[in-house]
């Protein structure tokens, strides 16, 4: 059996459920945190990782990708300033 897509009348969604968008943002978080507190602080942490949810957000057109992207971007700050933090250090 195979569904004729042709004949579907309503446009498909274009932007992720807010609801289930949020959830996800806010365990992404919540794992960052979980990473990096240790070493940065949490309040440090939320500050980068809402940093750069806000620089998305201000450029963005669509947000299917947001949690991965922001996941990433933020991982990557994070770690250059524990790199930084360790080479002061040194």
């Amino acid at each position: 059996m195979s569904i004729n897509t042709t004949e579907y009348r309503e446009a498909l969604p274009t932007q992720p459920n807010p609801v289930l968008l949020r959830r996800v943002m806010t365990r992404v978080e919540n794992d960052l945190v979980a990473r990096h507190a240790a070493t940065l602080g949490e309040a440090t942490v939320r500050s980068t990782f809402r940093e750069v949810v806000d620089e998305f957000k201000a450029t963005a057109r669509l947000y299917h990708f947001m949690p991965t992207l922001t996941e990433h971007d933020a991982e990557r700050r994070l770690r250059e300033m524990e790199e930084d933090m360790e080479l002061a250090a040194a």
